[in-house]
């Protein structure tokens, strides 16, 4: 058994402007995050993702940030359903960036465009199920 300690949402818009996909084509990722404290006394953050494409064709789908099945189980046409991580000072800081606009992460994300970096961070959580 477990109680929510907090739940954020934030939905982002990936695109990639560099390679001359119009605008108008994206992928929605709301993220969901719940913040829970278990029976053990033991934090986690369960961070959940919901895909949607403004159109449903291939070139669409590359937009997803998991494209490829690089997560290892995703179809290149899926969203991953999300993580659970155990809660900690670096994943606490993890999972602000994650909800965190492009426009704010852009502040911390040094030579790497904020969409490029956010990329790595939803990737990086991947590694560290509990």
């Amino acid at each position: 058994m477990s109680m929510i300690l907090s739940a954020k949402v934030n939905t982002l818009r990936f695109t990639d402007p560099f390679e001359g996909i119009s605008l108008d084509t994206y992928c929605d990722v709301e993220i969901t995050v719940y913040h829970r404290l278990h029976d053990n006394d033991r934090e986690t953050y369960d961070i959940q993702y919901k895909c949607t494409y403004s159109h449903n064709t291939p070139l669409c789908k590359t937009l997803n940030p998991f494209f490829g099945g690089w997560d290892g189980g995703a179809s290149s046409s899926d969203c991953r359903h999300g993580d659970t991580i155990s809660a900690n000072e670096m994943t606490e800081k993890m999972v602000e960036y994650l909800l965190m606009d492009f426009e704010e992460l852009a502040k911390y994300s040094g030579n790497k465009s904020a969409l490029s970096y956010k990329i790595s961070l939803m990737r990086g959580i991947t590694f560290l199920w509990d």
